[in-house]
């Protein structure tokens, strides 16, 4: 990293110190090096800038860290510091011509070439004058020491010759003054004896009334002193009684803390208790609640189960199979049209009980095959002997009894 500095000679800002500087050429000033830095260090190169004016100009202080791109063959691409990277920092000489012509408006002027006229008087075989060199500020201070005491010495000795001068031309007014001055003081001295001692009687007589009246108050003082002794054994017996009384109010206190805290104890059990009790009354309401959940499945089965028992009662439902080649199941056939399947507010008002409704209803019609399936075969008997007497009468297969009777009489009477 590299830090610099960019000032300029006090006399641009009015003065010595802060107290002359005209605020505006600061401002200016202050402006101008921020956009110089700021352009010439871009990116993060610029790391820290602060404006000091504990010196006789106003100057800032910069820090900057140039970043470049190295590449090696062993350690390939690195980012290393690298100052000489930017222009400013690879010259310094180049940097006092940017900052110069930065601050040609403002009136400020870059500094001699100092470094430019040695290399001119070396090219030319001339004397080379001696580069600016930078005193430390403990040798500045340690010089200033030197000529301040040099000055301070000079200055005594001449006020010491002068002191010398005056005081051998007034020696003999002195002396007349001196003279004068003690005669008026020995009279001084006279009144104010002659004042001191009058001040002492009344002094004296001031200090008798005084003894006067610290005997007085000494008596009182006594009487107020027997005062304060029995009001302090009276005092003492009342602390007495009210260390009794706090004694037993002590013990009633821990009598009473006691109690609470068997009390305490007392909550907390009923707590537990009341806790469990909670719990219990939990558990039953949510027994209470599974139980009526089951009643109300029983109830919706139970009326499920009657509403499908009434429509197969009424032959609304049957149990029938759809096509041939499938199984019988509760199909809707109002009225004895072709059988369909359920509705679906009817599957719906069935769903509860559906399964055991099937049963029962299967169950319905097995029981009635089973019942009428005897009269049914003598049924299909008789008609089979019917068919059979009028093929061998010749009847005609849609011919009634009262076709047959009309038939007959015919015969009968043709016959006669």
């Amino acid at each position: 990293m590299r830090e610099g500095i960019l000032t300029v000679h006090k006399s641009f800002f009015g003065g010595v110190g802060r107290l002359e500087w005209e605020a505006k050429k600061v401002e200016a000033f202050k402006q101008r090096a921020l956009e110089f830095l700021k352009a010439h260090f871009p990116g993060d190169q610029l790391l820290y800038v602060v404006a000091h004016e504990d010196e006789e100009a106003y100057h800032l202080h910069f820090v900057v860290a140039v970043w470049h791109e190295k590449h090696s063959a062993n350690r390939g691409r690195q980012m290393v510091l690298q100052p000489s990277a930017n222009p400013l920092l690879a010259n310094y000489e180049h940097a006092q011509d940017l900052a110069g012509m930065a601050f040609t408006d403002l009136g400020i002027c870059r500094g001699e070439r100092r470094a430019e006229a040695r290399r001119e008087a070396r090219r030319k075989q001339e004397v080379v004058p001696p580069p600016r060199r930078h005193v430390p500020p403990s040798q500045w201070r340690s010089e200033q020491i030197i000529k301040g005491k040099a000055t301070a010495n000079r200055i005594i000795a001449e006020a010491g010759a002068a002191a010398v001068a005056v005081t051998a031309g007034a020696r003999p007014d002195a002396e007349k003054t001196i003279r004068k001055c003690r005669k008026r003081a020995i009279k001084d001295a006279r009144r104010r004896n002659v004042a001191m001692r009058e001040a002492e009687r009344v002094a004296e007589r001031q200090m008798a009334e005084m003894q006067d009246a610290l005997v007085e108050k000494q008596s009182e003082v006594s009487a107020q002193q027997a005062k304060i002794d029995r009001l302090v054994k009276k005092q003492d017996e009342v602390n007495t009684k009210a260390l009794v009384a706090i004694a037993e109010k002590k013990a009633e206190f821990d009598s009473l803390r006691t109690r609470v805290r068997e009390m305490k104890q007392e909550v907390v059990e009923l707590s537990s208790q009341a806790e469990t009790e909670r719990t219990h009354v939990t558990e039953l309401r949510a027994q209470v609640q599974a139980e009526g959940a089951r009643g109300d499945a029983a109830k919706a089965r139970y009326q499920a189960l009657v509403l499908g028992l009434r429509l197969f009662e009424r032959r609304q439902v049957r149990w029938e199979s759809l096509r041939p080649d499938e199984p019988r199941q509760l199909v809707w056939a109002p009225d004895g049209r072709k059988p369909t399947p359920l509705p679906k507010v009817v599957e719906e008002n069935l769903a509860p009980a559906k399964s055991l409704l099937e049963l029962i209803i299967e169950l319905i019609c097995q029981i009635l095959e089973a019942l009428f399936a005897p009269r049914e075969l003598a049924v299909v008997q008789d008609v089979e002997i019917i068919q059979q007497a009028r093929v061998e009468l010749g009847l005609e297969p849609d011919m009634t009894i009262e076709d047959v009777l009309v038939r007959r009489s015919g015969e009968m009477g043709s016959t006669l």
